[in-house]
């Protein structure tokens, strides 16, 4: 099984069907046995977003998606996330690849954190897809 750790945008793109998710994000987050991995930090960023008029997915319509999905895991901003923190990164940022590090490290199995975030895709902290 594999498991893919979204990004904000990933994770609203995918529930709009923008056009601006990449094929290859498409592919992964489409894999019918694969693991999504939420993040905390995610949906208190689509719930900020949202209530600027900056994406056009609800906090809600995020929440319905989750629960519509089994394959979806939603992670809290816990311990060893903090310990997995890079400091290269924006918080927001840093959060989100140390989700994807502590499923990688704690999984021992393929986890990539899906972005088009280019910080983070050059910090090299986790494979990453886009």
């Amino acid at each position: 099984m594999s498991t893919f750790v979204l990004d904000t945008h990933v994770l609203v793109w995918y529930i709009d069907g923008d056009k601006r998710l990449s094929k290859a994000a498409t592919a992964a987050l489409d894999e019918p046995s694969a693991r999504l991995v939420i993040p905390t930090i995610v949906l208190a960023e689509v719930r900020y977003l949202f209530g600027r008029r900056r994406i056009p997915v609800s906090f809600q319509d995020v929440v319905e998606a989750i629960e519509g999905d089994p394959r979806c895991v939603v992670y809290p901003f816990d311990f060893a996330c903090v310990e997995a923190l890079d400091e290269r990164l924006n918080l927001h940022d840093a959060i989100i690849a140390a989700t994807a590090a502590v499923f990688r490290d704690s999984l021992d199995a393929s986890t990539a954190l899906v972005t088009r975030d280019d910080a983070i895709r050059t910090a090299g902290v986790v494979k990453t897809i886009w």
